[in-house]
C-alpha cells in the first residue's frame, strides 16, 4: 500500500528532476517528466495570468522561456504535498532584483 509519504516523496523527486531539466534548458529532459494533463498557470497577462492546458502546450511554453538565454530561473521554495506541488521561482531578464518576477 502505497502511503501519503511516499506519494509526496515521489512527487518531490519529480519536481526535482523538472527543475533541474529546466535549469539546464534540457527540453527532452523536462518533457519526460511533464504529465498528459499538466496545468500550468502564467503570470501574464494581469491580473489572472494564461492558463496552459496538456503536455504539449506546457512544454512549448516552458521550451520558449529556455530558449532565451539572456534569462535565468532560480527556485526560491518547493512544497509537496500528496501529488500536488507549488514552486516559487525567481525569473530574472537583468542582473538585478529589479529585473526580476518572483512567482
Amino acid at each position: 500500500m502505497t502511503t501519503s509519504a511516499q506519494i509526496t516523496k515521489e512527487t518531490a523527486e519529480t519536481i526535482a528532476r523538472f527543475n533541474d531539466a529546466f535549469q539546464r534548458r534540457d527540453r527532452a529532459a523536462l518533457a519526460a517528466v511533464v504529465h498528459e494533463d499538466c496545468l500550468m498557470v502564467s503570470a501574464q497577462p494581469a491580473p489572472d495570468g494564461t492558463a496552459y492546458m496538456g503536455k504539449d502546450a506546457c512544454v512549448a511554453f516552458w521550451a520558449e522561456l529556455m530558449d532565451d538565454a539572456s534569462t535565468t530561473f532560480e527556485v526560491q521554495h518547493v512544497f509537496t504535498a500528496g501529488d500536488w506541488a507549488a514552486v516559487r521561482w525567481r525569473y530574472r531578464f537583468g542582473p538585478t532584483d529589479a529585473e526580476s518576477v518572483l512567482h
